[in-house]
């Protein structure tokens, strides 16, 4: 299968998951993501980039963490940025994004944390990883970084908190 149908086949599988992680909201996984993210040192003013967000309910509760900082999530999936949009509208600090991370680009913009909580096993990690590597060569001496195990070797993140 060629390279752009792959990545058709997994907008559309997430596409069609934004329903189910609507109906299911917010549970003990993502509050565990964000109990990692405050151990690992989340300040009030951090700036945080979320990989594959979903419909943002990880991204939801980063953001109220962080009222002088500001959360940019992306995913792959239209339909899912879609919803996050909607339901996390009235949070001024958070921003969604589509992105397979590919093209990602924000010149002059650091972060102080990555969220990448599970690199999908329907596609590669490799684009996000890139594009986090790129990013953390002009972050602060010590940013954070809340992903699995496998992006956490690819990014060599040593102290890495598994989500």
């Amino acid at each position: 299968m060629q390279a752009a149908e792959e990545q058709d086949k997994v907008v559309r599988f997430y596409d069609q998951f934004a329903e189910k992680q609507e109906k299911t909201g917010i549970n003990s996984r993502h509050l565990s993501i964000l109990d990692k993210v405050k151990q690992a040192g989340l300040k009030s003013q951090h700036r945080i980039l979320e990989v594959g967000c979903g419909i943002g309910t990880v991204s939801h509760l980063l953001a109220t963490q962080v009222p002088q900082g500001e959360v940019l999530a992306v995913d792959i999936s239209p339909e899912s940025i879609e919803k996050a949009r909607v339901l996390w509208k009235k949070q001024s600090n958070l921003k969604f994004d589509v992105s397979d991370m590919s093209d990602f680009n924000r010149p002059g913009k650091t972060f102080d944390f990555f969220c990448v909580p599970r690199c999908i096993g329907t596609h590669s990690c490799g684009p996000a990883c890139t594009a986090i590597q790129k990013y953390s060569s002009t972050c602060p001496p010590r940013f954070g970084a809340i992903c699995s195990h496998s992006c956490a070797s690819l990014l060599g993140v040593d102290d890495c908190k598994s989500a």
